[in-house]
């Protein structure tokens, strides 16, 4: 990528001729405008991972929850609890992503 400071220093930066060859690889395999194409290829997104990129979707971002270490049986325990209407303690940390979690978990286990 070239880099160039505009007058109020700014940087303009333009396409290597390696972006530039994927940019027009991506627009004719996606049917892409080479404008969006470009900004693909300048963010390093390669023509066969453009289609995905462009539809992102929740299960192919986050890992597998049963790599987790115990987790079948954590989750079969959950189940049980559940089953059974046993009391559980669900325990987060006080932020945001763990205040979410925790108000999730227990509104699924009531419900």
């Amino acid at each position: 990528m070239n880099a160039i400071p505009s007058a109020t220093g700014s940087i303009w930066e333009y396409p290597s001729a390696e972006e530039e060859k994927r940019a027009r690889s991506i627009a004719r395999r996606c049917g892409l405008p080479e404008l969006v194409a470009l900004a693909l290829a300048m963010r390093g997104v390669a023509a066969d991972e453009a289609p995905a990129f462009l539809n992102p979707r929740l299960d192919r971002l986050m890992p597998d929850p049963l790599a987790i270490a115990d987790m079948q049986s954590a989750a079969a325990r959950m189940a049980r609890a559940v089953r059974e209407r046993q009391t559980v303690l669900v325990f987060g940390d006080y932020d945001v992503d763990g205040s979410c979690s925790v108000a999730l978990v227990v509104g699924w286990m009531r419900s």
